[in-house]
């Protein structure tokens, strides 16, 4: 019996500028995601913005984000 294995697939290679990134969260569950795709973009280095709804904010604490985040009611 022979287990399938997923092909390995290559990283990408690094962009020769960073781009910038806007992450948007709405009111979902999703949202708790929003802390680590910030961490995963800046370590890479891009830029990173977010803007959030304020239902959002009760999937991750806004706190860290404070320089970056801006929220629908900020508008």
């Amino acid at each position: 019996r022979t287990l399938a294995v997923a092909p390995r697939v290559p990283p990408m290679p690094a962009p020769s500028r960073p781009t910038n990134v806007l992450l948007g969260a709405t009111g979902s569950v999703a949202a708790v995601r929003v802390p680590a795709l910030v961490k995963g973009f800046a370590t890479a280095g891009h830029p990173v913005r977010v803007v959030a709804t304020a239902a959002a904010t009760y999937f991750f604490d806004p706190a860290p984000l404070r320089g970056i985040l801006t929220l629908d009611a900020d508008e």
